[in-house]
This record gives structure tokens, sequence and C-alpha cells, in this order.
């Protein structure tokens, strides 16, 4: 029977290279100029893959569909292609997607692969870039242990992609040193849904396909508080000061890549990764400082690394895992710095002790292990929002904002558990009035107290205000600088009660900076 060979399994990498801007060029340069150079590139990457004995399987419009024995031949012979259109300025652009899968090769006028690979190779290259050459976890696995021979490649992690049809994928990019990765925001015209004729010509996007966000904590979105902002000028601080859409978006993206290298480390014994700090209390404004991520892992009791160790590790880890990034050990975290957005992995260890468990996480000045729930913070702010109701949190955002115009070596939680302090005796809306009364009541505080007195939750002797009263240069600098904006507060207050509003925007502008202006 005609199907008698139907079902033979075949271990291979399959490639699709694609030429971009097809559309625009056939536009541009007549549909017979056109068709030139579509037969220009898969010419010339049908040359660069027999080089590494790949195997063109059949021509599918401005594409060409390849296999390769293994995926280390198909990624030395795309980048190889990358490498060549870039030295000699050949005139187009081209788009490689790889993935190393189980095929299976029916003999029907000529050899075709059917199966899972192939279909994901050519959902996969729908989000590639120009000049990009992408592939999946599996694939960059199998090539990994080889990089080390391979100096001038370089790899990258992207995010997890959401491709139609096949469902999440890990996505990681390869380049040449030399060329450097795409840059994510450009465009891809020509991309599609997929190279085996699924796709609808008419709805292929015009914008490389978006990343799989991970949810970002509820608090840690902006809203808009239910109450009316009662001065106006304070509603362009809170529009200031509140992370943008792109912001997050980027948080979300960069988060979901830290916790995908995190889930790898399984020497690490990971249990979670999650968002903490004032970014996911809500109370970090822009410009966005380091963003903390909680590491939680539970190795074996005669294996507790020291902090050092333990930190070096996760660098380690973390560098392997992205490529190109900034990374660096600071105290008590690894900094991992991507595009100019931070991020602050904290390890934490569960130990166990007379037969319980408890958290451990480095000691803010680094060195030592100290008891601690570093999630503690988060779930009091959760009761605190819903104790004082929706403008906490907008007002909190104001308190931030004169934060980093005046003081900004001021702790976080301090000012947290200090406004909430506050907000159990006067009611804090969005107005002047508000500001004023949180100045008038921090001031008589300091005043009144002369050592710490803003215990941290669930704590009876540990104190969020300390660091202030046990250094007197602290102590001193934090009280002269309450005092001055007490008192331009004050004023402030006054000019504004009595209608002159200009004298008393100069007090507040001195208060809140360019969140004002």
């Amino acid at each position: 029977m005609q199907y008698e060979k139907l079902g033979v399994l075949e271990p291979l990498c399959i490639a699709f290279f694609d030429l971009t801007d097809s559309t625009h060029l056939k536009k541009q340069m007549g549909e017979s100029r056109g068709v030139e150079m579509a037969m220009l590139h898969n010419r010339e990457a049908a040359g660069m893959c027999g080089m590494y004995k790949g195997r063109v399987i059949k021509h599918i419009g401005d594409a060409i569909l390849v296999v390769f024995d293994t995926p280390l031949e198909g990624m030395l012979a795309a980048l190889d292609f990358i490498g060549k259109i870039h030295g000699e300025k050949l005139p187009f652009r081209t788009k490689i997607g790889l993935i190393q899968g189980i095929v299976t090769r029916i003999d029907i006028n000529g050899t075709d692969f059917l199966g899972h690979a192939v279909d994901r190779c050519a959902k996969l290259i729908g989000h590639a870039l120009p000049n990009q050459v992408l592939t999946d976890q599996t694939t960059m696995q199998l090539i990994e242990p080889f990089l080390k021979d391979f100096e001038q490649v370089v790899t990258r992690f992207l995010g997890i992609r959401q491709l139609k049809g096949v469902g999440k994928v890990p996505v990681y990019e390869m380049a040449l040193a030399e060329t450097g990765f795409i840059n994510e925001t450009g465009s891809a015209p020509d991309a599609q849904e997929d190279l085996l004729g699924q796709g609808d010509e008419k709805a292929r996007p015009t914008m490389s396909a978006p990343l799989e966000k991970i949810d970002l904590p509820p608090l840690s979105i902006p809203a808009r508080p239910e109450i009316p902002v009662a001065d106006p000028p304070l509603e362009r601080v809170l529009n200031l000061s509140a992370p943008t859409g792109s912001e997050l978006d980027s948080v979300s993206v960069g988060y979901q890549n830290i916790k995908h290298i995190l889930d790898q480390a399984y020497d690490l014994n990971i249990r979670q990764v999650f968002l903490s700090g004032s970014f996911a209390r809500g109370a970090m404004i822009r410009p966005l400082h380091t963003i903390d991520v909680m590491a939680v892992m539970s190795p074996p009791r005669e294996k507790q690394d020291s902090v050092a160790q333990m930190l070096q590790q996760l660098k380690d880890i973390l560098a392997k895992g992205s490529p190109g990034s900034n990374i660096e050990i600071a105290v008590n975290q690894v900094i991992l710095t991507q595009k100019d957005l931070a991020f602050g992995i904290i390890p934490v260890l569960v130990a166990l002790e007379n037969g319980q468990g408890r958290l451990m996480t480095p000691c803010k000045e680094g060195g030592f292990w100290i008891a601690r729930n570093p999630a503690m913070p988060d779930q009091w702010m959760e009761q605190a929002a819903e104790r004082n109701g929706p403008s906490f949190l907008p007002f909190l955002r104001l308190i931030k904002a004169w934060q980093k115009t005046n003081c900004g070596y001021v702790n976080s939680f301090h000012l947290e558990l200090l406004t909430d302090m506050i907000a159990s005796k006067i009611k804090l809306d969005i107005s002047f009035e508000s500001v004023y009364q949180w100045f008038w009541y921090t001031y008589n505080f300091m005043n009144q107290n002369k050592k710490p007195f803003i215990r941290e939750p669930r704590s009876t002797d540990v104190y969020a205000d300390e660091y202030i009263y046990s250094n007197s240069i602290t102590f001193n600098r934090f009280s002269r600088i309450l005092t001055d904006s007490y008192n331009l507060a004050r004023q402030g207050i006054i000019y504004h009660r009595a209608g002159e509003h200009k004298m008393a925007m100069t007090r507040w502008k001195v208060l809140f900076g360019t969140y004002i202006e």
C-alpha cells in the first residue's frame, strides 16, 4: 500500500529559514524582483545548511524547511548564515527557528517530515524578529554543553511565549557575539501564524508576538482611589509617581525570566520564587529602584552554605541563564540588571531546628543568616490596605514622593508602618490637609520618643525605625529634614487655608520636588 512507509520515526533538528520583509520587497521592487530576492535567500540558506549536512526538505514560499542530524549543526548553520548576511551585506533579512524532536518520515512523492517538532518550529518562527535565531528549552539544553567550545556564540532566555495551538513555550535566542542580540522592540512585518499553510494571510501580525507575562501582586498595580482627590496638584504627584503600564510589563517579563532560570536550578532545591519588597506592597514609586525577588530553598541539613557561598551560587546560575545581563553580588542579595531595571534576588533558607522549620534570610549587613519571614511585610500590607481603606496606598505614594525628593535613605517599610500608625488616629485622604497632618504627627512622634517606637508586625523586640536611632548621624540628619519639612507643610497649609495657593505651592514644591512641578 502507498502508506506502508508511513511511521518511520527519526530524531532530528527541524529548522525553518524564512525571508522577512518579503511582502514589502515585492511592493517596493516589483513582483519579479521580489521573487528573485526570495530565490536568492533560499539558495544562500540552502548552501549554508549544506555545509553542516543539512538537508533541504522543501520550499514553502519564501522559506525553506531543513533537517539536521543534530541541533548543534543547525545552530552553526543558522548563525553562520546570519554572519554572512551581515558580513557580505546581503540585500535581505531572515528569521530562523530550530527545534529538536522526534518526527515521522513519509516518502510519498518525495521525502517529508511530520510531527509535533515541525508544527512547533513553524509556530516558533512567527515570534522571531529579522535576523533572529530562536529555539525552545529542550533544544537549548541539548546545545548548552557544547557552548563552552564556541565562545563566539551567546544565548539568552527571552521568556515564555504563547504558541498558538501549541501552548506556552520557553523561548531562547542564539546569536553571534559580534552581531549581538536582536532588539526586542523591533518589528517583524512578515511574522506569520506558521509556515505550514495553516495561518490566515490577512491575520498576520505586524509586530513580533508579545511575551507571556506573569501576573503581578495585586497591590503593585496602582489603582485610582475610590474617593475624589481633594487638591488637583496631588493628582499630578500620583500620576508622575505611579509605575507606568510599560514598566509593569517589564517587571513582569523580567521576573518571569528570573523565575524560569531559578526553577531550573535543581541543585539549589528551590521551592518557591516570589516578588516581595516595596514593589509587591504597592509602595514603590518612579523611578523604580531594585525590585526584590525571594528565592526560597531547602538544602539538605548537612549542606547549609554560608551567605557568601549561597550568593555566589545564585550569581553563577543567573549569569548562565541570562547572558548579557549585568549581575553582581551586593551584601545580602544578587543584583541582576536588565534594560535599566534591577532585580535583587535574595536567598531564603528553610531550616529545621528542633523538628520545626523556620525561614532564614541574610542580614542586611551581610555575612550571616538571621531568622526572618520575608513575606511578613507583604502580608501586613494586605491587611493595612484593607483596614485603612482605598486612600491609604495612594496617600502612602505621596509620602514616598517626599522621601525620594528629600531623604532617600529612609527605609520604605519604616514609612509604611509609620503611615499606618497615623492612619489609626486620623483619616488620611488625598489632600494637603492630610499631608500636613502626617508631618504634624510624625514630627511630634519623633519629639516624644527618644528611642525606637515602631515595632515590626508580629514582633516584640524588632523595630523598623531602629536604624534611625542607632546612628547619631542618621538621627540628626533625619531630624533636621523632618523639622524643615514640617515647617514647610505648616506654612503651606496656612497659605492654602487662606486661599493664597501660589504661596502655598512654593512650599509644596519643596516637599514634593519634580513630582508636583
